[in-house]
């Protein structure tokens, strides 16, 4: 007997084998340690900024044009039922809220970063612990949403970097926050890398499938 479900579940499953949204997700912790290494380096803000933008841009353009040309093309386009519509919608309304909460912070910590009273911490010390929480939390209803497990990894890749970054410099007086952005990106940049590796010799293209079956 078929089961429907099982059979959309799979199907849904296949479009994370690509290693696109791997290759993504490290693209956007390797922009923070490029970011962080020309703050060290001195960089104006609003420049930073403008480099924060930009790579971030060429991510999401890589991310849709390799669903578009490389994922599409070899695995079709499916259209899946009301159910998983509406985990694919939550998930969009994690990732606003999540963006939107984080802007929030950076402001009210930026505000309050030089603000202090006598015997109380300064809020911008709660901030390893508030990108921990917030990039944990995030994943995991990513990972549910999305039905992506090794989402749940990648949440505790996110929130690595700024209490590892704090510790440093608290323990050893050193600022390594490139670093510490960069090591976890290195990881998932490769998890994506073998992902889409594996995905095109097991998905070639309809020519390709062609080409060889002349040969």
């Amino acid at each position: 007997r078929i089961n429907l479900t099982d059979i959309e579940k799979k199907a849904y499953r296949s479009t994370f084998q690509d290693g696109i949204w791997d290759l993504f997700l490290g693209s956007t912790l390797l922009t923070l340690a490029v970011v962080a290494l020309l703050s060290n380096r001195g960089m104006a803000e609003g420049r930073q900024m403008i480099v924060l933008i930009v790579l971030q841009g060429a991510a999401v353009a890589f991310f849709i044009a390799g669903k578009k040309y490389v994922t599409v093309p070899r695995i079709g386009f499916v259209k899946f039922g009301r159910q998983r519509k509406a985990k694919v919608r939550k998930s969009h309304l994690v990732l606003l809220g999540s963006a939107v909460v984080g802007a929030v912070a950076f402001l009210v910590a930026s505000q309050l970063i030089y603000s202090t009273q006598a015997g109380r911490p300064r809020l911008i010390d709660f901030m390893p612990l508030a990108w921990a929480v917030n990039a944990i939390a995030v994943f995991s209803l990513l990972a549910h949403y999305l039905d992506c497990p090794r989402l749940h990894g990648y949440g505790v890749l996110f929130a690595l970097p700024v209490p590892v970054d704090r510790a440093i410099r608290a323990f050893a007086g050193v600022n390594l926050s490139p670093v510490a952005f960069a090591v976890p990106a290195i990881v998932m940049l490769a998890i994506g890398a073998v992902l889409l590796v594996s995905f095109l010799r097991r998905y070639p293209r309809a020519a390709e499938e062609a080409d060889l079956g002349k040969k």
